[in-house]
């Protein structure tokens, strides 16, 4: 809860060593963690019951990592990868193991990244060990079409286009684009204009552009058309995973630098639309954005310490049209936050820390005024109301239990009636979207 600073949730007690990815499913029913003790766990969000048990692989526990997982489009599968481990299949309904290291032969070792396609038909792979992109069927896990060879380093991010016909990957300093069902390169490779590493390309919602951003802070838009840059900016040097993001309808990119602020950049210009947020100590190592487009969290170390690095880390959660933090920040992880994800319904936060802890938050007012009056048996009393909404006129805020006392102020009085009068589905047919 943003506003008492308290979690809603604290999964714990089965993840072994760091936390290093997060997903939630479409339907926003299922959680899963994939850690580097190569233990994947789901849970149900509703009750937070862990399904099923927890699925590992000691034998391989030394060099295994669960880098991360990814829930397919339709939430019934999870894809877990790890780099000693290639590919399992879950199933999200009862957390049974489907497929391990299903991949035909040996040809695919070591994955570093995974894709559903848009249609959750086929799978696209990278590999540490060949450089190489590998699509297989997502129901039999065989290959079924050519590898895409010609990559001459570690491919270091993956992305495909809407309906899953195009493909960008980057490696080193290089971006390429590949036609799925063919295999072949489009165009040529646009070389040289990152200096160094590129660490995240990424379709817009209307695959016209694609962003990327190096690890020395360059962001740059590209015209997927004509591969020329449409516009590029200088961000301070940031080390985050995950702090490049579009906005669900594609008009403003976001990113942190390592300083601790929050960008919000045109996608037209590449002009910040707004002063950056700001109140992060350190650099943003993740981000998340609800799929309304309303909300972002961030995730940063709040407090550093010799020899051992991160040993507290916060999450802020901020409304993107006023730009404005909600609540206060929650210092929980006792290590840096390595991924967040807000669930489709923009209600649930989850988090993922280096300290072994997921945690849950639930930050939709109404639902946390359910949450409250389901455990109470009174509204506020006067003292109470007063204390802790000054100047606020009395509610009473659990429909079930009667009001402690009637505030007789005109301007409440006023307020009362107008708010008996002026229904809400009127003022929306007057007002349109402005807050009742």
């Amino acid at each position: 809860n943003f506003t008492t600073r308290s979690p809603t949730y604290l999964l714990f007690g089965e993840c072994i060593d760091n936390v290093s990815s997060l997903a939630i499913s479409l339907d926003g029913q299922f959680l899963v963690s994939g850690g580097y003790d190569n233990a994947v766990i789901l849970w149900h969000l509703s009750n937070k019951n862990k399904i099923g048990k927890s699925l590992d692989n000691s034998k391989d526990l030394v060099f295994s990592q669960s880098n991360f997982v990814e829930f397919s489009p339709g939430g019934e599968l999870v894809i877990n990868g790890s780099v000693s481990n290639s590919l399992r299949y879950i199933d999200s309904f009862s957390g049974q193991l489907i497929r391990d290291s299903f991949l035909v032969g040996d040809s695919i070792k070591s994955v570093s990244s995974v894709l559903f396609s848009p249609n959750g038909e086929f799978l696209a792979i990278s590999s540490f060990t060949d450089n190489k992109i590998h699509f297989v069927d997502s129901d039999t896990g065989i290959q079924i079409m050519s590898s895409i060879d010609g990559h001459d380093s570690r491919i270091s991010s993956l992305d495909l286009n809407s309906d899953g016909s195009v493909l960008v990957s980057s490696t080193g300093t290089t971006i390429r684009f590949w036609d799925v069902s063919s295999g072949m390169q489009i165009g040529d490779p646009i070389l040289g204009e990152h200096v160094d590493g590129i660490n995240v390309v990424a379709f817009s919602p209307d695959d016209q552009v694609i962003a990327s951003k190096s690890w020395d802070g360059i962001i740059r838009l590209w015209d997927i058309a004509t591969s020329q840059i449409v516009w590029e900016i200088y961000t301070e040097f940031n080390f985050g995973r995950d702090d490049l993001l579009f906005s669900p309808d594609g008009k403003f990119l976001i990113s942190g630098d390592i300083d601790g602020n929050i960008m919000f950049l045109d996608s037209m210009s590449g002009k910040q639309l707004r002063k950056s947020l700001e109140g992060h100590p350190w650099q943003i190592t993740s981000l998340a954005i609800s799929q309304d487009g309303k909300y972002l969290a961030s995730g940063s170390c709040s407090r550093m310490a010799p020899l051992f690095g991160c040993i507290e880390s916060e999450i802020r959660l901020w409304d993107i049209f006023s730009g404005q933090q909600i609540g206060k920040e929650l210092i929980l992880h006792e290590s840096e936050i390595i991924d967040l994800a807000i669930s489709p319904n923009g209600e649930i936060l989850a988090s993922a820390g280096m300290d072994s802890f997921v945690w849950l938050f639930n930050f939709n007012k109404n639902s946390l005024i359910v949450d409250a009056c389901n455990m109470i048996t009174r509204n506020l009393s006067k003292d109470e109301w007063h204390t802790h909404f000054p100047g606020e006129c009395y509610r009473q805020t659990c429909s079930q239990f009667p009001p402690e006392y009637k505030d007789d102020r005109l301007v409440c009085r006023v307020q009362e009636r107008l708010d008996n009068l002026f229904i809400k589905e009127y003022w929306k047919k007057v007002f349109s979207e402005n807050k009742y």
